[in-house]
């Protein structure tokens, strides 16, 4: 992995999982094919796998991609293909409506399970297998 992509999962690691942090850090130092191992399951917000989380995390998503905030570049760790690259954030997230189900909308993300670094150390996006989202957000100013 490149060292400011390994920086990235450092500085953010070590607020959204300290009690994994040491061992998923040793784990992306190493080679891809262990990186399946550093799981959102294990730091999952709720006992409902398949949540989206919190509540109100399709209107927060949606105005994350209205602004700015959508072109900047993220850093995805695809833990599940074992692939850690940066893209932007309306190219690896996107919000599609539901048919028959006015107002609501679906999250479509480019991986399958693994997370996306939107403000390192602040602001990670979860997504596992099971089809669940969360957002972590880090409110600690020293991060």
């Amino acid at each position: 992995m490149e060292a400011t992509l390994y920086e990235t999962w450092r500085l953010t690691l070590r607020h959204l999982a300290p009690e994994h942090a040491r061992r998923w850090l040793y784990l992306l130092a190493h080679d891809a094919k262990r990186w399946q191992k550093v799981s959102p399951m294990m730091v999952w917000p709720s006992r409902d796998v398949a949540c989206m989380f919190p509540d109100d995390l399709v209107n927060r998503l949606q105005a994350m991609l209205a602004s700015p905030m959508a072109a900047r570049d993220v850093v995805v760790l695809n833990s599940h293909a074992g692939e850690c690259y940066r893209a932007r954030l309306d190219a690896v997230l996107q919000l599609v409506a539901m048919p028959g189900k006015a107002g609501q909308h679906d999250v479509r993300l480019a991986l399958m399970e693994g997370f996306i670094c939107i403000v390192p150390g602040k602001l990670v996006l979860l997504c596992n297998h099971e089809g669940g989202v969360a957002l972590w957000e880090n409110r600690n100013q020293a991060a």
